[in-house]
């Protein structure tokens, strides 16, 4: 072991490194908390032989035999430092408790067969199974971060000594556990004594409590009996007013079915005489349309006959009321004096004219004697706030067009 056989005073890690020198074969003992142990170390920053041990080994390519106990396994590569990952590359040899003296005697055979002969009875293990078996029991319970090297140069009187130490410790172990076990095995055995009184007193309280229960249920089955009874009663009042509103359902069902089909007639009806008075509507307003189409085409004629003839047929229109007063215009115009011609007037009377007409044309109420001369009153009916509302936008521009040429030719009042 590596700790065997260190004299007081001596320099530790320097032994340790002789040790794995002479060593032909390194057993590395993995318990369930291996890895645990070493996570420990370096967290703590403390110094790691461990770690060191199977780096050493790993280069100096000494055989190397992980040794599974207590159930551990391998641990992953990756989180083991990356000097000792290598260890997991070596085949493992598992130590099991139900087959302990069988696995060990393997184990022997297999550093044999490495070559490891027991030459002198100077291999660590001795040659008797039971003390290698005291030996490996030992490894099993400080398995974790133990060690074991085979040094040739060790005598057998220290190599039977370590054996004898560990199985002595191993012994008492056991002992201390058997009575540990024992001590449990008896708690238990009381528990189990008072669970099973309990339960007798549990069955006896039971049965008088079930005599109780079936009085109450019997008390209950009456009840219940009673309840059936008033129930049925109930059952059949309540078949009967089923019946009766079934009846009202059906008589009313009818009623509303009469009520529908008076109804839908109520709404076709209806129907009817909307469609005729959208068609009387839609009829109007084609006549409408048609009328004001004629209209604009013979508004400014001087023909009395086309407007007389239009009067007829616009007849109860508003431009029947158009046509009569374009004739009462056109009269009037007939008696007053001719007006000049275009041609013999000035540039800007023939601007003024020309914009004047947009007005006269949208039924404007002239407020100036000179354009009630020219224009006449007849059949206007329009303010200049009501004739701006209503012009065209191509009427806009064309009043506004005039103005911009009497401005520019100097007429008088047009800037």
């Amino acid at each position: 072991m590596d700790v065997a056989g260190l004299k007081v005073g001596a320099e530790y890690p320097k032994q340790i490194e002789d040790a794995l020198q002479k060593s032909r074969v390194l057993l590395v003992i993995i318990g369930p908390n291996w890895m645990e142990l070493l996570r420990e170390k370096q967290s703590d920053g403390e110094r790691d032989f461990v770690i060191e041990e199977i780096s050493r080994a790993l280069v100096q390519s000494t055989i190397i035999i992980p040794v599974l106990v207590e159930g551990a396994s391998l641990p992953d590569s990756k989180l083991l430092p990356e000097n000792i990952r290598g260890v997991v590359d070596w085949q493992k040899h598992v130590l099991q408790y139900e087959s302990f003296s069988s696995d060990l005697d393997k184990l022997v055979q297999i550093v044999e067969g490495r070559g490891i002969k027991r030459k002198n009875k100077s291999l660590v293990f001795s040659s008797t199974s039971q003390s290698v078996a005291a030996l490996v029991a030992s490894m099993a319970i400080i398995a974790g971060g133990l060690y074991f090297y085979f040094d040739s140069k060790l005598s057998e009187k220290q190599t039977i000594s370590e054996i004898l130490q560990f199985q002595r410790a191993s012994s008492e172990r056991q002992v201390a556990a058997q009575k540990e076990l024992r001590k449990r095995v008896d708690a238990a055995e009381a528990k189990f004594e008072e669970a099973k009184a309990a339960s007798e007193m549990a069955e006896l309280e039971g049965t008088a409590a079930d005599m109780k229960v079936r009085q109450q249920e019997h008390a209950k089955v009456k009840e219940a009996q009673a309840a059936f009874a008033r129930a049925e009663q109930a059952r059949v009042r309540a078949k009967e007013a089923s019946e009766r509103a079934a009846r009202e359902r059906a008589e009313l069902e009818i009623a509303k079915a009469e009520l529908e089909r008076k109804k839908k007639a109520l709404l076709k009806a209806e129907r009817e005489r909307l469609e005729r008075e959208r068609a009387l509507e839609v009829a109007k307003q084609r006549r409408q349309a048609e009328l004001r189409e004629e209209w604009y085409r013979i508004y400014d004629s001087t023909d009395q006959r086309i407007l007389k003839d239009f009067y007829g047929r616009a007849e109860g229109t508003e431009f029947a009321a158009l046509a009569d007063s374009r004739l009462s215009e056109i009269r009037n115009v007939e008696r007053r004096p001719r007006k000049p011609k275009l041609s013999s007037m000035s540039k800007c009377d023939r601007l003024w004219v020309a914009r004047n007409r947009v007005f006269h044309r949208l039924k404007y109420c002239f407020k100036t004697d000179r354009a009630i001369q020219y224009f006449g009153n007849n059949g206007c009916h329009r303010t200049r706030k009501e004739v701006t509302r209503v012009m065209s936008k191509s009427q806009r521009d064309r009043v506004n067009t005039l103005l911009k040429a009497e401005c520019r030719n100097g007429c008088k009042g047009s800037c």
